[in-house]
């Protein structure tokens, strides 16, 4: 898109002080001030022969960088005094037409990971869609290593390791017994020889010379496939892919886990151990693929698992956090006295703050100083390892750097480089590319989906597909559907068979005919097959689903028929068998009845592994039970709205977009109270969430974000919140991103989007969502309550802002309820940057507060930045926001805590 440059009222002339041949690229003017600073244009001449220049700079009276016959005009020899000024040009209509005109949407794609999208003027990221997928590891949870009975080993011993692992609780960590040989760790699995399949998982070697994983036929006598690891002592991806012509007149092989050994006592752990089966597509584009792009294309999962809990994140221009963002650890002498000015009175030297922001590797990056700070950076890896990299200060210059090829974090440290003083620091910055720009506070924007459960045949060829509507809304054209076998459904008894039953639901499904895949309690897959033959197999016809159980999971004898809430039972994760008799007991009609579930939800090998003893029929789940899952294909696809939460705008520039799974949104909290405090995911006060969370991201109250809580690591993400700020008639919830991912989900292979690629495009963006936007902001309004009668506070606006009044607008206000939290609301218009009123005591916050807050641009344009309350009262308007005459700022459901 073409650059527009500012031109100057009434386009004042100045002339030529020499002559200048066709090729200078400096010119001399008699009075340079009345042409605009550079870069800029200029026209010479004042008729049909005039050339249009453009130049880079202007310095006293001369224009530097001058780019001759500039736009089609013709460079030519000028004499002394010949008129130059900065007339309007076609370049200017052209480039104006460019940025007004309808212009065609930029396409880009996305991936999980990190990625850098180039946008050349802020504009809304739309029409954002992508394909559903489905992973069904063939090996179940096994390959988690947390249960060594799983595997048998040779030429060593194995045993858990619950302190090094790469997902789930434990490794398996592999001692060698002998002074030379190999390690192998292996187990059979069942495949079908006209399949495709890929074989990942971690590894690492500890002291042995290398490890890799390999398959043999069934007894061990051929090999099939093997693949090195890295000789590296860190977790290494390792895989090798199988064809039919592998796996002639095979049914089963074995894998392996190996590691060769030249002294006793040598290790090898290994860990996500995983077998799909993939399209003969995907088996030819592995060729192209590194190891850890074959990992991260299949990831460890267990079960039947689809596209769901995606999140995506645009970093803010600025990386770096606000000094009151937990992500900073700020040394005791250390005070944000705003989101971006940190006061530090200075006792000793090495008196430190420090943040770590995501990165990429080989990257260019600009770091901008504050005055009087010293600034070491250093650059992190996937493994952690901190290496150093430079120091700056004393006022220095900008300065771009680049990342190592490794790099996954930035780590900045800022100090005052001596042992006594206060000192201020304000405004640091570190952007994406090599040019410095003006300070802007960091603005993170964010999409959460949930329930999206977007799934596919093995191939693709068949895909559920997601997509924003007309609104912005997500939805889904939903191919498949995706269900827990549990006891709340219609359960019947078709047969008895020696060794297993039939049972299924006949109602309540629409499916395409052998569409059917399903996972057990353990996550193995069923086999799709005649469940007339053999137990562990499903069917899906039309309108029902069958599946074959075994007796000696079940508890139910081969000539006993189990009632209807039996059935329930069982897959409630309830196990039958005769009561005073052993766990693993059948019962076959004779003697009491009696019920169990297995300690940890999968085995059961005696009595020791079973729990919950009864003689009353269980109607609810049993602990540590995964419900068996059914997916099938629809016999006519629907459309469904899928929940969201937030919305992403580019920046003007490059623009760090992250790509992932494993979201989870506004899980309901349960604070627990603890020494003056309340805490959140504390391990010693119970309370846990759901899942281990990798990253907790905010905690709200009663809907609204809630800043009183510290978020903090300490061996695990958790938060407190002094009792003074607590609300115990509050509901308080949690989102955080989770450690477990492959238990939530996937991420989609790849995502499209767009975005206006100009002034027009970015308007029209913005027009189109405005209605849906209004209308979503009712619905929110509409469906608020408070348990206060509000006494709304009329302010004194300054700098130039005043209430917009249209409408239903409500006047800029606020009031204070009786938990002590103050509450703002309005809709401005029309002010400069600064304050734009003033809080008296007792509505002020103790700290500074920085919320999020919406505005709108006089030319339509949507941006979201924030505002500071500081502990003065002052309310004002970060860099970034829209200001000046038509400019709109929404003030409400801003709320905090006062301090004072």
């Amino acid at each position: 898109m073409a650059q527009l440059y500012p031109a100057v009222a009434n386009s004042p002339q100045t002339e030529l002080t020499a002559a200048i041949p066709a090729a200078a690229t400096t010119i001399t003017v008699l009075d340079a001030s009345k042409l605009p600073d550079g870069p800029n244009l200029a026209t010479i001449g004042v008729d049909e022969t005039a050339e249009t220049i453009l130049y880079t700079a202007k310095s006293g009276n001369t224009l530097s960088g001058v780019t001759r016959g500039f736009d089609g005009t013709t460079a030519k020899a000028w004499q002394t005094g010949t008129k130059i000024a900065r007339y309007l040009t076609a370049y200017d209509i052209n480039a104006l037409q460019g940025v007004s005109n309808p212009a065609a949407a930029v396409p880009i794609t996305l991936t999980p990971g990190q990625q850098v999208i180039q946008a050349e003027r802020p504009s809304p990221l739309q029409h954002m869609a992508f394909k559903g997928r489905t992973l069904v590891n063939l090996l179940g949870r096994d390959g988690n290593f947390e249960d060594v009975s799983k595997y048998t080993v040779v030429g060593g011993t194995i045993a858990l390791d619950t302190s090094d692992f790469n997902t789930g609780l434990s490794s398996i960590v592999a001692t060698s017994n002998a002074s030379s040989g190999s390690i192998q760790i292996r187990r059979t699995n069942s495949i079908d020889p006209s399949k495709f399949y890929i074989a990942v998982a971690m590894v690492k070697n500890v002291t042995t010379n290398y490890a890799y994983i390999r398959a043999f036929n069934a007894d061990g006598a051929v090999t099939i496939k093997s693949a090195l690891s890295a000789t590296v002592k860190t977790w290494a991806s390792v895989f090798f892919k199988l064809a039919p012509a592998d796996l002639t007149g095979l049914t089963q092989i074995r894998l392996d886990v190996c590691a060769d050994f030249t002294a006793s006592g040598q290790q090898v752990k290994v860990d996500s151990l995983r077998l799909y089966e993939i399209s003969a597509a995907d088996y030819a584009a592995i060729d192209s693929m590194t190891a850890d792009q074959v990992a991260a294309r299949w990831p460890y999962t267990e079960g039947i698992v689809s596209v769901d809990r995606v999140w995506m994140k645009k970093s803010g221009k600025n990386l770096l956090p606000p000094f009151t963002d937990s992500r900073w650890t700020l040394h005791a002498n250390a005070k944000a006295i705003e989101p971006y000015k940190l006061t530090v009175n200075v006792t000793a030297s090495g008196q430190l703050s420090r943040v770590a922001v995501p990165a990429l590797p080989s990257q260019q990056y600009t770091l901008t100083i504050p005055a009087t700070a010293h600034i070491d950076v250093a650059f992190i890896n996937s493994s952690g390892a901190n290496v150093y990299k430079f120091t700056k200060g004393n006022n220095s210059a900008p300065y771009t750097f680049t990342t190592d090829a490794d790099t996954a974090q930035i780590q900045v440290t800022i100090y005052a480089n001596t042992s006594s003083g206060i000192f201020t620091f304000a405004n640091p910055q570190i952007e994406l590319g090599s040019a410095a720009t003006a300070f802007v506070p960091n603005t993170d924007q964010s999409i959460y989906l949930t329930s999206i459960q977007a799934a596919a045949n093995v191939d693709g060829s068949v895909a559920d597909q997601v997509y924003q509507d007309g609104d912005g809304r997500f939805r889904v054209m939903r191919r498949f559907r995706t269900a827990d076998l549990s006891g709340d459904l219609p359960w019947l008894h078709y047969n008895n068979f020696t060794g297993f039953k039939r049972v299924g639901v006949a109602s309540g499904i629409s499916a395409v005919a052998g569409s059917g895949i399903a996972a057990k309690y353990d996550s193995k897959p069923l086999t799709v097959a005649d469940t007339a033959n053999a137990a562990d197999r499903v069917a899906v016809n039309a309108s029902e689903f069958i599946v074959s159980i075994s007796n000696a999971e079940s508890g139910w004898g081969d000539s006993y028929t189990p009632t209807a809430d039996e059935i329930k039972a069982y897959f409630l994760g309830w196990k039958m068998f005769i009561w005073t008799q052993p766990a693993t007991t059948a019962y076959n009609g004779t003697g009491t009845k009696g019920w169990l579930y297995r300690k940890n939800g999968v085995t059961l090998n005696g009595d020791s592994d079973a729990d919950g003893w009864t003689q009353t029929l269980p109607t609810t789940q049993a602990p540590n039970w995964t419900p068996c899952r059914l997916q099938y294909q629809l016999a006519a696809p629907v459309d469904e709205q899928i929940t969201q939460e937030g919305s992403i705008s580019l920046h003007a520039g490059q623009n760090l977009i992250e790509v992932g799974t494993g979201i989870v949104v506004r899980e309901r909290a349960d604070p627990r109270f603890y020494s003056a405090a309340y805490w959140i995911n504390a391990p010693s006060l119970g309370g846990s969430l759901r899942y281990r969370p990798g990253k907790i991201l905010n905690i709200k109250r009663d809907g609204k974000r809630d800043l009183a809580w510290t978020i903090f690591y300490d061996g695990v993400w958790q938060a407190s919140c002094a009792a003074a700020s607590f609300d115990p008639s509050a509901v308080y919830s949690v989102t955080y991103l989770t450690l477990d991912t492959y238990k939530l989900g996937i991420a989609p292979d790849s995502m499209t989007a767009d975005y206006g690629p100009n002034l027009r495009g970015a308007v029209d963006a913005v027009v189109e969502a405005l209605p849906a936007l209004s209308a979503r902001l009712d619905a929110l309004e509409t469906g608020a309550a408070s348990k206060d009668a509000p006494g709304w506070i009329t302010p004194t606006l300054l700098n130039g802002w005043s209430n917009r009044g249209q409408g239903t607008d409500a006047p800029a206000s606020y009031f204070r309820n009786s938990s002590g939290f103050v509450h703002l609301r309005g809709i401005v218009t029309g002010g400069i940057s600064g304050t734009l009123y003033t809080l008296p005591s007792g509505y002020r916050p103790l700290y500074a507060v920085q919320v999020l807050a919406m505005s709108v641009s006089s030319g339509g344009t949507l941006i979201t930045g924030y505002i500071t309350i500081s502990p003065s009262g002052a309310l004002f308007l970060n860099a970034g926001m829209a200001v000046g005459a038509g400019s709109v700022v929404f003030l409400d459901d801003i709320t905090f805590q006062a301090g004072q």
